[in-house]
Formats: structure tokens, sequence, C-alpha cells
């Protein structure tokens, strides 16, 4: 990455003074109590570990951050990774909390299970056979 930065800054007469990666990101997450397991319960809620985040949603964190954080003239590393972060544990509560609304709704004998592919629940056997046709057709 840092060879095909240096290469752009060369073609095109520019310094870039700001690099973060979703790996940097990951490894800031696991500052956050939000992410840190044996956390749990102590005014907050454990979500998940770092490394389970889905990529797209730090990117679009990132990105996020990155245009909140320099739309107010203010583009401090920092800045923008705690923002980064704080979008991810938004954006998963959130989510969870949705889940949690949808579950609620349904008969507790009976639970249905949410696809992320599909957006949709499931029955188990149903999920169990989408699943299964996803794998003969080498989709994930």
């Amino acid at each position: 990455m840092w060879k095909e930065l240096k290469q752009w800054e060369e073609r095109h007469d520019a310094i870039a003074f700001g690099v973060m990666t979703t790996q940097e990101v990951i490894g800031e997450l696991e500052n956050y109590i939000w992410f840190d397991k044996s956390a749990d319960g102590n005014d907050h809620r454990y979500i998940c570990r770092p490394e389970d985040v889905r990529h797209s949603l730090i990117v679009e964190a990132m990105k996020h951050a990155s245009n909140t954080i320099l739309i107010c003239g203010d583009s401090e590393y920092q800045q923008i990774m705690d923002h980064t972060c704080s979008y991810i544990k938004d954006a998963l509560l959130a989510e969870i909390s949705a889940v949690q609304k949808l579950n609620d709704k349904h008969e507790v004998g009976n639970p249905s299970f949410y696809d992320d592919v599909t957006k949709k629940y499931y029955k188990w056997k149903e999920l169990k056979l989408l699943m299964k046709v996803r794998q003969q057709q080498g989709v994930q």
C-alpha cells in the first residue's frame, strides 16, 4: 500500500497526509469497552470481537468520520479514529436492537433466524436449505 501511495504522490505532485486502514480500526476497537467481553455488564453491553465487525461497516464508518471531521475543519487522526469507532458501535447497537425487536414479535417456541445476505428471517429448516443451495452454487 505504501509503495502505491508513494507512486500516486509522485504522479500527482502531491503529499498524502492521512492514511487509515481497516486493520488499524480493528486494532483501535480493541481499546473500546463495547468490544471487550470481560467488561460486559458494566454500564454497557458487549457487542462482538473487533475482528468480527463487517469490513463494509468499517469502510462506511471511516468515510463518514473523514467527511464529518474534515467538514468541521479539523483533521486530527485520533478524532477521525474515535468518530469511526463510535459510528461502528452505534451502528451495531442499532442492528442488535432492530433484530431484538423483530425477534420479540416471533413466537417464543418457534424462533426465526436472520440472514444478513437476504435481510430476511427464516425458520431453521428454511435457512438450512438456503445455506445448502448457496454452498452448492459456491456462494457464501
